[in-house]
């Protein structure tokens, strides 16, 4: 492998407005809890990054650092979805 090279894939998600972006504080935490979640249950990369997204998102959007809306519930629906 050369120095240069990259192995891996990027993966993108859509971006949230400033203004839609309520508290920042736990957000890496919420994508870290809803990634894991979907590495331990034995998904592809893209769905446990999409899992965590939405984890980030939540957090984002809310008051609290781990907002209720992030329950085993909601991990199970974006699981399979």
């Amino acid at each position: 492998m050369e120095n240069d090279e990259f192995l891996g894939e990027f993966l993108e998600a859509p971006d949230l407005s400033k203004e839609e972006i309520i508290f920042a504080s736990g957000a890496g935490d919420c994508f870290n809890c809803g990634f894991l979640s979907a590495i331990l249950n034995n998904f592809e990369l893209n769905k446990c990054f999409r899992v965590g997204r939405k984890c980030a998102e939540l957090s984002l959007l809310s008051t609290e650092t781990v907002p209720e809306t992030i329950n085993k519930e909601l991990l199970k629906y974006y699981f399979y979805s």
